[in-house]
């Protein structure tokens, strides 16, 4: 049963590529271009292009299992001219193998969710990159609906912990932490620090990817949420953080107004002000699902997740 991923170069790619290695599965690792063998010897290497539905199909023609964990640069025109047609291609490609597919998603189709985002949840976007994700969701519930494909549409909140360093509590918010010796470290928050924000530990994320990647066939055909946190304020997480890191941080509020202005003059800040409602109100993202279907599944402690982001970024 060879388990491959679209993607294994990329931030969760290359994750959820060593969590299937370690778990000792036959791994199928693919992406544009390999120079060399990251992950070792004893995996197969190969190479397609999104853009190009043939491509992916040769890829995987031998494979039970395809996780898409593709991405693109955070810029909204490059996502409305590439992500339907990759999503098309990957949808194709699987469907003519006839393997499973475990699509990686965020919650930008949902848009601005007044109370927790659950698998009911209606896909109303309110930014431009939120229509996209719908879009392409919206392609795969079609096929599902017909039977064309065993698809499960898998969703993540934000990210947190190794691999996360584009987060919104990535390497700029944690470097500035760990390059301060000070007893009191500042540090900017994008968004309002007094919102509770839900948060997926990066380790936890591949593990249930590949959980569900070996799940039953009534488990494919949905959506399934990932393990995350409980909700958590900026301010209490920072607290959580400075228990671990022997200082007292004061989150800097990061606001929808700095962004606009920053955006005249930097592309990243332009970007990320249409998603600034993502910060700026509650974000809580519901795992019951998940949890109720998979209660083996152990997650891991805040303790251990501070402790492996500070790590990180203090290499």
């Amino acid at each position: 049963m060879k388990h491959a991923v679209i993607g294994a170069d990329g931030q969760i790619g290359k994750l959820l590529t060593q969590e299937l290695i370690a778990q000792h599965k036959q791994v199928v690792a693919i992406s544009r271009q390999w120079n060399g063998q990251p992950f070792g010897p004893h995996i197969e290497y190969r190479t397609a292009d999104a853009m190009d539905a043939k491509s992916i199909k040769e890829a995987i023609d031998d494979c039970s299992v395809v996780y898409s964990v593709l991405g693109l640069p955070y810029n909204t025109k490059i996502w409305q001219k590439l992500w339907l047609t990759m999503t098309k291609n990957v949808l194709t490609a699987v469907q003519q193998v006839g393997c499973r597919l475990i699509y990686f998603d965020n919650v930008y189709a949902y848009g601005l969710v007044r109370g927790p985002m659950t698998e009911n949840t209606p896909y109303k976007p309110t930014a431009q990159k939120g229509e996209v994700r719908a879009r392409a969701a919206q392609l795969l519930h079609k096929a599902m609906e017909a039977g064309e494909a065993k698809i499960i549409i898998a969703r993540s909140a934000d990210f947190i912990g190794p691999g996360a360093a584009s987060s919104i509590v990535g390497e700029r918010f944690f470097k500035s932490i760990v390059s301060s010796n000070a007893a009191v470290r500042q540090a900017e928050w994008l968004g309002d620090p007094h919102t509770k924000h839900c948060y997926n530990f990066s380790l936890d994320t591949v593990k249930a990817l590949v959980l569900l990647g070996e799940a039953t066939n009534g488990t494919y055909g949905q959506i399934w949420h990932l393990p995350t946190t409980e909700p958590i304020t900026g301010y209490e997480l920072c607290k959580l953080i400075g228990n671990q890191a022997h200082c007292t941080i004061k989150p800097r509020a990061i606001r929808s107004w700095m962004l606009k202005i920053a955006g005249l003059f930097t592309p990243m800040a332009r970007e990320q002000a249409e998603m600034q409602y993502q910060v700026e109100n509650d974000y809580l993202f519901s795992d019951a699902k998940f949890m109720q279907a998979f209660p083996i599944f152990k997650k891991t402690s805040w303790v251990e997740i501070i402790k492996k982001s500070l790590q990180q970024y203090q290499k």
